[in-house]
């Protein structure tokens, strides 16, 4: 009877492989018990709005509202099966995506030791799926789309090369195996195009990651062949997809047009030069709260990694488990100490906790293939090549945000946790380091453990705790309801009373003058008048709202309410509406004011010179 791999590790290591598995499925479950509860009234509702009506905004760079339209008419326009729907989705791409990691970095050993290492990267995809969604916009977005798109991509490049690899001898002769890398090569045109599509400078950095890969793995050996089919995929899918929902070539590159347009009457800071500054100040800025938050750990790394430097008569093998054991039990020791006095602990502090042990594992490697001058041998060219890939397809995902590159980085945090636990499988089967792998797991676990209880104890842009986030709502326009606070559901509830005793029907038009989200628009089943959001906070905000309103039918813009916040922080100024000729307030009825869930007050005024019957 042939023994397995689960058999011959030793009871320690059996244990912590089960309680990794048992932490990740408490993750996901706690995860998805929290699903209903709370809503994002800035980038929530604002997807919810796009996927409404995806048609509405003939001005946009990202094309993600037509992928998420078809997800909500899917859940017959449901608002929680909508993001379960999503979340599903992303989860089970992430766990595809792990298995085509254990696949490649095993090559060809026995089922079970693929069984095995899939098993330890469990905790990656549960914890990375708790980091993505750690801002709490749970309905899908266009980083959503950018994220699947990648992990597709992902998952087409790293099969490939383990096809490669596994038949380098015959690769030329299976047909088999060349219907394979050309499935491969079509899901990663698909994935590139899903990226795309979502967010262009993602897609940009994931061609040249995906470079990288073909260049240096195994792919190298058909490089023409997968390169060439995967970019006719490419080409092919976006054709279809300018053809199919964007009315031809003339109007996609129009609307492309004049979506950079409108980004750059905002003023987001999204020009070239802006994102590159935005990324350095990023990276000058997590150095210094990494050394801030983790000051101890940092101190103690440092001196071990210079002590190993130094003498070189200490065992590797012996020395690289028990400091790196003990400078991962420290930074997770004084992180946690840290983290329930800091009530605003952000993507900065857990990035720099993955940031630290990390560089001490790459110094600690670093010195040990350089001063040892061990043979180089395949497993660690693989090892750095798929790390390498790993760390790329992160930056990819945050490059081009205007909101903080490393901060976002965080999200991504699936690439860093299977890069850390096969960091952990390297040092085992390389360095026969006996438990670093279901150590490592434990590691991300406990991370993904932290991210969940910092989420569900202050979520991203909500005001109070999701245990709190009790109280059920309903939308109209839309079926289901989520659940919220007391002063949310206080909000909702008497915004859409008075605006029904006003007159007030799902489909009319609202111009939201609050800057602050487009909530209101969502609780009111109103449809939005060129741009779903029309952002405050900018220094070009109110040009912003002028030219969206402008641009829409005047016969719609007169009969459309408006929601107002006289005293808001990044109120979009009542005189943009007087710069459209609009006789505001002179023209318009005030219905109602209202206390935000924002805290803000707002006023809702409807029109007494124009009435028109919605849709």
């Amino acid at each position: 009877m042939t023994t397995t791999q689960f058999e011959k590790m030793n009871k320690s290591e059996k244990w912590l492989l089960i309680v990794n598995a048992a932490l990740s499925v408490t993750i996901v479950v706690v995860f998805f018990y929290f699903v209903p509860n709370g809503l994002d009234t800035t980038d929530a509702a604002f997807n919810i709005l796009n996927a409404k009506y995806p048609h509405l905004d003939p001005a946009n760079v990202s094309s993600y509202e037509l992928y998420t339209s078809f997800l909500l008419q899917v859940s017959q326009y449901n608002v929680l099966v909508f993001r379960l729907i999503a979340i599903s989705l992303f989860f089970i791409v992430s766990l595809i995506l792990i298995y085509q990691v254990a696949g490649y970095f095993l090559g060809n050993l026995a089922s079970d030791h693929r069984a095995l290492l899939f098993s330890s990267l469990l905790p990656a995809a549960a914890s990375g799926l708790v980091a993505f969604y750690r801002i709490r916009s749970l309905s899908p977005s266009y980083n959503w789309l950018d994220m699947i798109g990648i992990m597709l991509a992902a998952i087409g490049l790293i099969k490939a090369a383990t096809c490669c690899r596994n038949h380098q001898d015959n690769i030329g002769l299976e047909k088999s195996v060349v219907s394979q890398l050309a499935i491969c090569a079509v899901l990663v045109g698909l994935g590139g195009v899903l990226s795309f599509l979502a967010k262009p400078t993602s897609a940009a950095l994931l061609a040249v990651s995906a470079v990288f890969w073909v260049s240096a793995s195994d792919l190298r050996h058909r490089i023409i062949l997968f390169s060439s089919i995967a970019f006719v995929s490419a080409v092919t899918f976006l054709t279809g997809h300018v053809f199919l929902f964007e009315g031809g070539p003339a109007m996609y590159f129009a609307k492309l047009q004049e979506g950079l347009v409108y980004a750059q009457v905002l003023g987001g800071g999204n020009e070239v030069g802006t994102i590159f500054e935005n990324l350095y100040e990023d990276l000058v800025h997590i150095l210094r709260k990494s050394v801030n938050k983790l000051r101890i750990t940092s101190i103690v790394a440092v001196i071990i990694v210079l002590t190993f430097f130094v003498f070189r008569r200490f065992s590797f093998r012996k020395y690289f488990a028990y400091s790196f054991a003990a400078v991962s039990i420290l930074a997770f020791a004084e992180f946690f100490l840290r983290f329930g006095v800091d009530q605003n602990t952000t993507g900065f502090e857990l990035f720099s906790l993955a940031a630290v042990i990390g560089l001490f594992v790459l110094l600690s490697f670093g010195k040990f293939l350089i001063l040892r001058e061990i043979r180089f041998e395949a497993l660690d060219l693989r090892f750095l090549l798929l790390a390498a890939f790993l760390v790329m397809l992160s930056i990819s995902y945050t490059f081009g945000t205007n909101t903080g590159a490393v901060d976002k980085m965080i999200e991504a945090f699936l690439m860093f946790g299977i890069c850390f636990i096969v960091c952990a499988e390297y040092a085992r089967v390389r360095f026969a380091q006996i438990g670093s792998t279901a150590a490592a797991g434990l590691v991300v676990s406990l991370f993904g453990c932290l991210i969940l209880y910092d989420t569900v104890r202050q979520p991203h842009r909500l005001q109070f705790p999701l245990t709190e986030q009790t109280v059920p709502v309903s939308f109209f326009g839309l079926n289901g309801g989520l659940k919220v606070d007391r002063l949310t559901a206080s909000y909702v509830n008497g915004l859409q009373q008075t605006a029904v005793d006003n007159g007030w029907k799902p489909g009319m038009f609202l111009v939201d003058l609050s800057g602050r989200s487009p909530g209101a628009s969502v609780f009111l089943g109103a449809e939005f008048l060129t741009k779903p959001w029309l952002l405050g906070g900018y220094p070009g905000s109110s040009n912003f709202a002028v030219k969206a309103l402008s641009e829409a039918p005047r016969s719609d813009l007169e009969a459309a309410w408006i929601l107002t916040a006289p005293k808001g922080r990044i109120q979009i100024p009542a005189d943009a509406l007087a710069r459209l000729d609009l006789e505001f307030p002179s023209g318009y009825q005030q219905v109602g004011g209202f206390l935000s869930n924002s805290g803000e007050f707002q006023l809702l005024w409807r029109p007494t010179h124009h009435r028109k019957t919605p849709k």
